[in-house]
């Protein structure tokens, strides 16, 4: 006989909680100036809402994503002993490598490329297109100097 184990609802929920605060602080980052973002908006809050968001932010990013990741763990053992390590694997290979692979290859550089011509977006650099932070303005000791791409000026290639 097998044993069926219930769901367990609170944990769906922490976790909608802290996927809800996660999209807040994207909105927050946008709009205080706080961090690096895709779309930064020009207009500085005023001091009072400054320092809410930046107390916001703060607080939020010190739990958030190592709670969301503590959660997966927490999970991943009965997983890796259901399915066995080997199927445990490529299933994360799968649901985790891919979209990771088409974000990295193609989803970053395209908005990059896309909001490089905005005055309002930082420098996109085709070295950063790997990561999700485009790299501070100005050339990087050891890299070398700037290479011109096809397309708005604002994109820059490092080499």
């Amino acid at each position: 006989m097998t044993h069926v184990r219930s769901r367990m609802h609170y944990i769906d929920h922490i976790r909608s909680l802290v996927i809800i605060l996660v999209v807040f602080v994207h909105a927050g980052v946008t709009y205080s100036g706080i961090g690096r973002w895709y779309y930064v908006e020009n207009s500085a809050p005023d001091v009072a809402t400054g320092f809410l968001l930046a107390a916001f932010l703060s607080f939020t990013q010190a739990f958030s994503m190592g709670l969301l990741f503590w959660i997966a763990g927490y999970f991943a053992a009965s997983s890796c002993d259901r399915k066995g390590i080997r199927s445990f694997l490529a299933d994360r290979a799968v649901r985790l490598g891919i979209p990771t692979l088409l974000y990295m290859l193609l989803i970053n550089p395209l908005l990059g490329y896309i909001l490089a011509g905005l005055e309002t977006s930082p420098p996109f650099s085709c070295r950063s297109s790997l990561c999700a932070v485009p790299p501070e303005p100005g050339v990087h000791p050891g890299l070398g100097a700037d290479v011109v791409c096809p397309g708005p000026a604002r994109f820059q290639c490092r080499v």
